[in-house]
């Protein structure tokens, strides 16, 4: 394995990332209702979730995706638990580590601070500075070796988040600057929908993915 993520997305071969999380937590049988979904079972089944991450693992990913989904404050405060933020988006990373096992490396999820799917919700700038740069510094914190800005629903929101990975972080460490990519398609009022890029549109180093790593 490369000693970095930067060394690693610098070389000429695709690279693999993992599959879906909370898709497989619910194939699972593990209860990922609102208002925490994925990150309940940081909670109840931290065993479930750190084989899913060992069987992507096992299936050759190179990169795992912690479970962080939605452990950004504003999610976690819907269920009363804003002040353990940092808390469990350590204990994702945590056990995301344990399972890569010093195989694939492992990445944060940095998510919509609303519901992915209703781009009419996303606050506004400055909110988004603050909240996706509080995130940010929580996944710094907790050692991840990159941030995977992904999911966005709007260009407005995805340029926010990845422009934390340039800043300084609260720890006083610099976020990892790797590479990103962001595949969107846009309407006429800035709104974005995820997909891939065309495999004519992808350059050798890019990721199939909805996201920028930061």
């Amino acid at each position: 394995m490369a000693t970095s993520l930067a060394q690693r997305l610098m070389r000429p071969e695709p690279v693999l990332l993992d599959g879906a999380t909370g898709t497989e937590l619910d194939r699972r049988g593990v209860d990922i209702s609102l208002p925490l979904w994925s990150a309940r079972a940081l909670l109840d089944a931290p065993e479930v979730l750190r084989q899913i991450h060992a069987d992507y693992v096992e299936a050759g990913a190179e990169i795992i995706t912690a479970n962080t989904f939605r452990t950004h404050a504003r999610s976690l405060g819907r269920a009363g638990l804003a002040d353990r933020a940092a808390e469990l988006t350590a204990r994702a990373v945590q056990i995301a580590r344990e399972a890569a096992a010093g195989f694939a490396f492992v990445v944060g999820s940095q998510a919509p601070l609303e519901d992915c799917y209703s781009p009419h919700l996303v606050p506004d700038d400055e909110v988004l500075a603050r909240e996706h740069a509080a995130m940010a510094a929580h996944l710094a914190a907790a050692g991840v070796d990159g941030i995977l800005v992904e999911t966005q629903n709007t260009t407005r929101e995805a340029v926010a988040a990845v422009r934390c990975g340039d800043e300084p972080a609260d720890t006083g460490q610099l976020r990892l600057r790797t590479q990103r990519t962001i595949a969107f398609g846009r309407d006429g009022d800035g709104r974005g929908s995820c997909g891939a890029a065309s495999p004519a549109a992808r350059g050798p180093n890019q990721l199939r993915t909805c996201s920028g790593i930061a």
